[in-house]
Formats: C-alpha cells, sequence, structure tokens
C-alpha cells in the first residue's frame, strides 16, 4: 500500500515523498475511518482527500464554502490529469446537466459543492445513485458555533448524511481549529481521538509582526516602495478605510484593486480574478476578501486594523507563503482598532444572541492580548489554538527579533495605584489622561485631576503610557472588565507587585528593526521569463497563473534547468500529465536562455565523480568513441553549447577534434568580418552582423580556431 500510495503522490502531483502527517491521514481514511485533520494553510491538506478518491472506485464528495475555492480546486485537479468537477449556483441549467451525466457515467473522480446544495432532492438522488466512497468537509471549522466563520448551512451536513443509502467515510479539515472546535467536529461527524490528527500548524516561513503607535499610512508606503512587484493583501477594517487607502495606492502608480461588500459583484469578482491572474499586485480588502484564494505566492500580508479574533487573524496570515517561501505577515496596531471592533459587535450583531456577543468580546480581548503580548507572538498564537510544544522564542517574529527589554517597575507602580485610587472603574484611555495630567472636561467633571497620581507621568506622551498598561495586561497584572467599556482591574499578581518591592516588570521596546523582505531566487532574468511564459499559457487555459505552477516549481527548474521531459518530472510539483502538458515549453525557454547566455549545467554527480578528470576531457573522449553531440548531452545531463564548448576547449588544448566540422563552407569568412566590426566581441553582437543562417556554434568554433 505504502508504494502505491507514493506512485500515485509522485505520478498525479510531481512531488517524491508526503509532508508530515499527510501520509497517515491518507491510511486512516482508505481504512474507512472517519477522520478530522487539523493541518496548516499550505500544509497539503487537500492531497489528504484526493489521493483517496483517486484509489478507490466512485466520485468523492467535497463540501466547500466558496464557488471561487471550489474553482481553484477543480481547476488544478484537471490541469494534473485528475478529473474534478464542480456543481454551484453560477453554472447554467445545460452545464449543470452536462456535469451530472458524466458523474452519472462514472467520469468523475472528485465533485464539488456547496453546503447549501446538499438537501436538494434532485442532490440527494443524484449521490443515492453513484457510487460516493468518502464525503470531505473542507473549511470544517464553519461548522462550530465557536469557529469564527460559523455557517449554518454546515448544520445541514449531517441531515444529508442521513438520507444516504450508503454511508460514506467523512474527512473534515481545517487549519483553525481551538480544543472547542476540534471537539464540536468530532461530535458532529463521529470522529475518534485515534482518527484525530493535528499537525503543529506553525508556518515557519512566515515573519510575524505587530507593530504599534506607528504611522500607519507612512509606514505602508514605506513598505510597499521597498516591495514593489510582489504580491500582497491589505487588510482593513471598514469600506472607508479600504476605499482610502486604494486610492492613495493607486495614485502612487501601484497595479492595486479594492474588495469590500459595499462593490456589486461584478466588480468583487473582476477583481478577485484580476489578482490571482497576476494583472494587480495589491488587493485592498476587508475581510470579506481571500477564503476563496488559492494564490500561492502572496508574499505579504498587512492588517491595517486588528481583526476581530485570532482565529480570523491567523486564517488571513495563512494566505501569505502558501508555496513554503519566505513571507511577511505584519498587523499595524492602534488603540483606535479596539473601538472599531467594539462598535462592530455592538452594531453588527442581528440574530445574534447574548451567548455569542459575549463570545465575541471574549475572542477580542485574546487578540487584545496578542497584539501586547511582551514574549514570542509565534507562540502565543501556537498555544491558543492547542499547540503542546512550543519554543520560548521563534527568531523569526518582531517580539523575538525587533525589541529590547526595559525595566517599567516605577511606571507599573504609578499605573496599578492610580487604577486603585479611582476604585477600578476606568479604562485605558482615562487612566493614560489622570498619568498624563489632561485637563480634559471629562477629568474635571469627575474630579480626577485631584487624584494624588494626576501627572505623575506627563514627561511622557499618551500613547506610550498606554503602551505601559498594555504590557501590565499581557502579563496579567490587570485584566478588563465589562465587556462594552473595558474598565481595568488590578490582579492579585499586581497587588503582589506592590507589596513586594523586589519583584521587576520587564517590558519590551522597539528597536525600529524591519526584517528584510526574502531574497528572490539567484536567476531572475530566467525567472521572469519564465514567469511570463506561465502566466501566457495561464491565459490562453484561462485560469489562474499557480493553477499552471506554482513560483516554487519555477524557482527549481532555475535551479536544475531541466531539458527533458524526463528531468521535467523532477521538479517540485510536475507529476505526469503536467509534465507532459507544459513541459515542452518551459524546456523550450530554458535552452533558449542557455543558448543565449552560454549556460554551463553540469551534472553535479558526475562532477564529483570525475573531480580529477577535466569535464572537458570525458566530453572529448566520448567523441572520440563515436558518440554524437545528442548524444553527448543525454549521457552527461549536459545542453548542446556546453558540449560543443568542452570540443572547442579540447581543440585548443591540443586534442584531434576537427573544428571545421562545426562551420559551414565560407561563413568563416565571414563571421570573422563580424567580429573585426563588432565593439565588445560579444556573441549576441557578432550574431547580429551575420546573415539568419549563421549559428551561434560556427561563432564559437570560429573563436576557438582563430582566437583561442
Amino acid at each position: 500500500m505504502e508504494n502505491k500510495l507514493n506512485i500515485v503522490l509522485e505520478k498525479a502531483f510531481g512531488y517524491k515523498s508526503f509532508r508530515k502527517g499527510q501520509e497517515e491521514i491518507v491510511k486512516n481514511i482508505l481504512d474507512k475511518k472517519n477522520t478530522l485533520g487539523v493541518m496548516p494553510t499550505g500544509g497539503g491538506k487537500s492531497i489528504c482527500y484526493q489521493i483517496p478518491a483517486i484509489i478507490k472506485k466512485g466520485t468523492t464528495i467535497v463540501i466547500s464554502p466558496l464557488i471561487s475555492l471550489m474553482k481553484d480546486q477543480v481547476n488544478e485537479l484537471n490541469s494534473s490529469g485528475i478529473s474534478a468537477t464542480t456543481i454551484n449556483s453560477s453554472m447554467g441549467n445545460k452545464e449543470i446537466s452536462d456535469e451530472i451525466r458524466k458523474i452519472r457515467d462514472n467520469k468523475i473522480k472528485l465533485l464539488y459543492i456547496s453546503p447549501e446544495r446538499l438537501l436538494l432532492d434532485s442532490f440527494i438522488e443524484l449521490a443515492n445513485s453513484i457510487t460516493v466512497p468518502f464525503l470531505i468537509i473542507d473549511e470544517a471549522h464553519c461548522i462550530s458555533q465557536w469557529g469564527h466563520d460559523f455557517r449554518r448551512s454546515y448544520l445541514d451536513i449531517n441531515t444529508f448524511i442521513e438520507k444516504m443509502e450508503k454511508k460514506p467515510v467523512i474527512g473534515a479539515f481545517t487549519a483553525t481549529a481551538t480544543e472547542k472546535v476540534m471537539k464540536d467536529i468530532k461530535n458532529t461527524f463521529n470522529i475518534s481521538d485515534e482518527s484525530t490528527f493535528k499537525e503543529n500548524i506553525d508556518r515557519e516561513n512566515l515573519y510575524i509582526s505587530v507593530e504599534r503607535d506607528v504611522k500607519k499610512e507612512d509606514y505602508l508606503i514605506n513598505y510597499l516602495r521597498e516591495n514593489r512587484d510582489k504580491a500582497g493583501i491589505i487588510y482593513v477594517g471598514s469600506r472607508k478605510e479600504g476605499d482610502k487607502l486604494y486610492e492613495k495606492i493607486n495614485h502612487l502608480g501601484y497595479k492595486v484593486g479594492i474588495y469590500h461588500a459595499g462593490l456589486d459583484d461584478k466588480t468583487r469578482n473582476q477583481m478577485q480574478e484580476k489578482f490571482k491572474n497576476e494583472e494587480i499586485d495589491i488587493m485592498v480588502a476587508t475581510n470579506a476578501f481571500g477564503m476563496g484564494i488559492n494564490k500561492t505566492n502572496i508574499r505579504f500580508v498587512i492588517h491595517y486594523n486588528m481583526p476581530k479574533d485570532i482565529e480570523s487573524y491567523y486564517q488571513e496570515i495563512g494566505r501569505a507563503g502558501r508555496d513554503g517561501e519566505e513571507s511577511q505577515c505584519i498587523l499595524l496596531f492602534s488603540n483606535k482598532d479596539i473601538m472599531l471592533q467594539k462598535y462592530l459587535i455592538e452594531n453588527n450583531h442581528e440574530g445574534a444572541d447574548e451567548f455569542t456577543i459575549e463570545e465575541k468580546y471574549k475572542k477580542l480581548n485574546e487578540i487584545i492580548k496578542y497584539v501586547n503580548v511582551q514574549s514570542c507572538h509565534r507562540g502565543y498564537l501556537l498555544k491558543y489554538f492547542g499547540e503542546k510544544e512550543v519554543k520560548d522564542t521563534c527568531g523569526n517574529c518582531s517580539n523575538c527579533i525587533n525589541y529590547q527589554e526595559i525595566d517599567i517597575t516605577e511606571e507599573a507602580y504609578k499605573i496599578i495605584s492610580t487604577i486603585g485610587r479611582t476604585k477600578e472603574r476606568y479604562g485605558i484611555n482615562v487612566i493614560a489622561d489622570i498619568l498624563f495630567g489632561s485637563r480634559s472636561a471629562k477629568i474635571k467633571e469627575n474630579n480626577l485631576n485631584e487624584v494624588s497620581t494626576f501627572g505623575l507621568m506627563k514627561n511622557l506622551k499618551k500613547p506610550v503610557i498606554k503602551s505601559y498598561i498594555n504590557a501590565l495586561l499581557s502579563q496579567d497584572y490587570l485584566f478588563e472588565s465589562d465587556k462594552t467599556y473595558m474598565v481595568l482591574k488590578l490582579t492579585d499578581k499586581a497587588r503582589e507587585l506592590i507589596k513586594n518591592k523586589e519583584l521587576k516588570v520587564l517590558k519590551k521596546e522597539s528597536l525600529n528593526y524591519v526584517k528584510e523582505s526574502s531574497k528572490e531566487v539567484g536567476n531572475l532574468e530566467l525567472f521572469e521569463i519564465l514567469r511570463m511564459l506561465r502566466r501566457d499559457i495561464a491565459v490562453a487555459e484561462k485560469v489562474p497563473p499557480y493553477i499552471i505552477c506554482s513560483d516554487k516549481s519555477l524557482k527549481d527548474m532555475c535551479t536544475k534547468l531541466p531539458l527533458d521531459l524526463k528531468s521535467m518530472l523532477k521538479i517540485q510539483g510536475f507529476g505526469e500529465v503536467k509534465a507532459k502538458k507544459y513541459g515542452d515549453k518551459f524546456i523550450g525557454e530554458i535552452k533558449k536562455y542557455i543558448e543565449l547566455n552560454n549556460v554551463e549545467r553540469v551534472n553535479t554527480e558526475i562532477k564529483n565523480l570525475n573531480e580529477k578528470v577535466k569535464s572537458y576531457e570525458i566530453t572529448c573522449q566520448l567523441y572520440f568513441e563515436g558518440k554524437t553531440i545528442k548524444e553527448i548531452t543525454e549521457e552527461r545531463i549536459l545542453t548542446e553549447t556546453t558540449v560543443e564548448g568542452h570540443l572547442f576547449e579540447g581543440y585548443q588544448n591540443g586534442l584531434s577534434i576537427n573544428i571545421d566540422d562545426f562551420i559551414d563552407e565560407g561563413n568563416e569568412k565571414l563571421i570573422l568580418e563580424a567580429i573585426k566590426s563588432s565593439t565588445t566581441g560579444k556573441l549576441k553582437e557578432v550574431k547580429e552582423f551575420l546573415p539568419e543562417n549563421v549559428s551561434y556554434t560556427e561563432i564559437r568554433a570560429v573563436y576557438a580556431k582563430h582566437f583561442g
């Protein structure tokens, strides 16, 4: 079985081995056990159910929340030679009928649908008329009221299963699930602890940063200037903020789009397609955008405002670096963000009960703690999602590499004393005003200017005082009660601090360090050539470029320089179908690049094996044995240009290579004249002085014969 799974993995998807956790999940599903898989975004969840679907007879049904997500999955599978389709509300009756016919004829391995379609009588009839080995629930956290994207139509899944005459094996998958959410999923779909697989959801390739008290617009514009032409998403908290930023970024000449609920469906869809198809680089959006985006080369996600909860935040930053390449996730925080989220909770809760509102406030408090946490940001997130083994420092977040610790014990005494003296009745803003010595109307009306600590921190700016209060909150010296007004309360830890004068309070202070963007692939010129080819292919096939292949695949090509279909199969993400379908086009561009730039491509193993023998001598020996240049290129895994170069080098070193065999009669004189006419003597310039029928091989041969 293990060998069979690896064969399917390589042939269908172009991967040599499974990622951590994938193989165990695949085997569990194939053993007909209901299964829950919690894996990081970009961790390969899809393969965990796609391989069983390929192996088993029948049509696997995949429940997915968004049409765009379904379309991407279907396009990607079809490009790899795996028959998949979707039935959704954007399709016409004839199109749906055609796809149903294919399903009934057993020509479809995976069918993607939304949960809203499940209880239609026609769909239940279809499901009972075919073999359905597996029912897959994607984004399974939507089933839970504790989840951040709770969707009532997901509750219909069990009703649908009850109406199925032959019960399928259930596979549930998500990237963001707390212990509560996991418990809900397991109870709903009868999944045992033994069939629950939770992989470490850490995305090590993501740099995670929280920037507090910065001028957001200035920071953003500087960041975009340093990261021009990279794909990214800027999340905003409101439509108004989004429109303002879009206009600003567009005015500066960037290729930018806008996406929020205030736009009509047509405009939103157009913006999303342009972003997927690389017609625009930057998307300014509210959190309504992104769940259906499978774009693999998003290099940054910037939260211009703090999101409503940690689940949303972690899912949104998960859209960066899905190809495993280094990417950046930056949250620009100010206390105004808290007020915005409170406003949204209080004014956008139609149909929500008191429990739901209370839960939203709890979740808001968690993300407020996160932005103010003094320890590792990555560690905080991982612990929130129940990870057991978390390092103290990750070395790739702003708190681990961007801050130094300072002693704020004296400031802590003053803050705690002020909260105590005002009977724990006020929030951050009022406490900061008292310590700053503000003469505002509220301070005077409540006689707060008479508090003994009034003005004790007047030498500091108010944002700095607030940052100290937030540091105390994050270290549990304080907590906030009264969900609406967030009144500051003292903990036992704060009272112990006042009693025990030996205790210290430390705060991390920004060093204004900005992590450099990840470096691009070494051969930028070839990468760009292949990237443009990928886009041309995508336009012709009417799919996003990342469906053809990922940036990681292109970078792999730039390193390995495949020159035939056999070596193309060694490129990450290229299975047999994809290599046959697109391989020749990429190989053609790589060959052109090698020819024009005289790039040597030597197999490392052969180099190591023959390190005492000069490479050109091995080539010449094969030539003397009567092998053609093409045969030598295949045996030595070299380009024709390199083989010819070796033969010319052998000629220059006294070996009996007949150099005239490489020069057509009559062309030698023309080439010599062209060399004299050129200013640099470079091959490309010399070629411009010659007829089209004169090849680069002849020019190099003349150089070897006459100039050594």
